[in-house]
């Protein structure tokens, strides 16, 4: 696979591009580990049970766009989340899943530059594609 950075990161929710000025975005899953442990066990014994997803992103409001994102965003939307890491050309990796937006952040310092950011919890699963 070729190298690429986050610079190239494209993201979309509910058809409105969201990566503008963006900064970062992550994405954690998880899986819980439930006891399978019996009687007569030294040792505690587990299976995975539920999986589980969610992320967070943040942005710089530099260009203005973000005005648009922040109303694209409202908490307690659900849509999807479609996140091309290495941009959107022929044969470049996407990733795509349902999200409940569960927070959004828009900072105003003094001192620094405007950040907006969102978290999300992610809603069944996550597909992985490649472009065509």
């Amino acid at each position: 696979m070729a190298a690429y950075r986050g610079a190239d990161v494209v993201v979309t929710f509910a058809t409105v591009e969201i990566s503008g000025d963006g900064r970062s975005i992550s994405i954690e899953e998880s899986a819980d580990a439930l006891d399978s442990s019996k009687w007569g066990t030294t040792r505690r014994t587990k299976v995975a049970g539920l999986e589980d997803a969610s992320g967070s992103m943040e942005a710089l409001d530099t260009t203005g766009v973000w005005g648009t994102v922040w109303n694209a965003i409202p908490v307690g939307t659900s849509d999807t989340m479609l996140i091309h890491p290495e941009g959107t050309g022929t044969g470049k990796r996407a990733l795509s899943m349902t999200v409940l937006i569960t927070g959004r952040t828009l900072a105003l310092p003094y001192d620094d530059l405007t950040t907006l950011s969102m978290s999300f919890e992610v809603s069944g699963v996550i597909t992985e594609s490649t472009q065509t």
